[in-house]
């Protein structure tokens, strides 16, 4: 769905395979995708199947983006990454993801899970129960929350941090990261950053697994 105003993708359950390989245009190659230049909106998604493409699912507007949740027992793919909600010029909204099965990318320029906003984002719980193959990177550059990342299966990273989350002029806050699995990322098992005049913290933060990288945690 592409527009130049609202863009608006409803609910999708898929047990069957949704896949995008087109190489012309400017959005293609994209499994699911939302892209307007005010407001881009995905429903919720329950996937038992297969998503694949340069980008699983994405959200994409030059204002603000919104996807509802996500809950995965299958298998999302992608060149790029694997859940991508952008907004070029507004907020991000993005509510809980539920990962049972496998969310993964090759590609050492994206993200399993990318979420980036010009001013606010606002995350739900994260709760990762199965394989998380690229990492999870947020970046914004207001202020950034998220509900909770909870992790009991793994998390990795070959080509940067495991978790990777950024506000570069606002407060981040995540309220609670909690691993009993696995997080390993080659640089940081988990980065935050909140820019210089504001500050950043993880609330409260339990670890009964392995956090791995050449620094685990850096705040």
């Amino acid at each position: 769905s592409t527009s130049t105003s609202s863009s608006i993708i409803g609910n999708i359950k898929n047990y069957g395979v949704i896949s995008g390989n087109s190489t012309s245009g400017s959005y293609s190659g994209n499994a699911i995708v939302a892209y307007s230049t005010k407001e881009a909106t995905i429903g919720d998604v329950v996937n038992y199947g297969t998503i694949k493409g340069k980008d699983g699912i994405s959200s994409y507007s030059e204002n603000r983006a919104t996807i509802g949740d996500i809950a995965n027992y299958g298998n999302i793919s992608s060149i790029r990454n694997g859940i991508n909600i952008e907004s070029l010029g507004g907020n991000v909204i993005i509510e809980d993801i539920t990962n049972n099965g496998i969310i993964s990318t090759p590609d050492s320029s994206g993200s399993s899970i990318y979420i980036h906003a010009k001013y606010t984002s606002s995350i739900g719980n994260i709760i990762n129960k199965g394989n998380i193959v690229g990492g999870f990177k947020s970046d914004s550059e207001e202020k950034s929350t998220i509900e909770s990342i909870s992790n009991s299966g793994t998390i990795t990273s070959a080509f940067g941090d495991g978790i990777y989350s950024i506000s570069s002029k606002g407060k981040l806050t995540i309220k609670l990261i909690s691993n009993s699995g696995v997080i390993i990322g080659r640089d940081d098992g988990i980065y935050i950053y909140g820019g210089s005049n504001s500050n950043s913290e993880i609330t409260s933060y339990n670890n009964y697994g392995l956090v791995i990288g050449q620094i685990p945690v850096e705040i």
